[in-house]
């Protein structure tokens, strides 16, 4: 962020934390989740931490059914935002610093 105070006076770089609490059937499915977000969002961000637990279930359960909640996840992420300090939008503002 320091650099980009530097490079882009013009511009503030603000970061927001978000937690995430999911249950998965599979521990692939946080990966699934993570995937679906970096390709169907605008935004950058970056995860700082994820934590998986097996969550108790029987031994016929995880046999039989498609539907449990055999995992718990609890993920932070961080969501960066670029907001111009005026009137301009963050792309003018960048074009323009990239071309001094």
């Amino acid at each position: 962020s320091d650099n980009m105070a530097i490079n882009y006076p013009d511009i503030d770089l603000l970061k927001s934390t978000m937690s995430l609490q999911m249950q998965l059937l599979h521990e692939g499915d946080l990966y699934t989740v993570i995937n679906n977000l970096r390709l169907t969002t605008s935004g950058l961000f970056d995860v700082t931490r994820c934590a998986i637990i097996r969550n108790e279930t029987q031994i016929k359960s995880l046999l039989d059914s498609a539907t449990d909640k055999n995992f718990s996840a609890s993920c932070t992420l961080n969501w960066y935002t670029i907001k111009a300090k005026n009137n301009e939008s963050p792309d003018e503002l960048l074009s323009q610093g990239s071309n001094s």
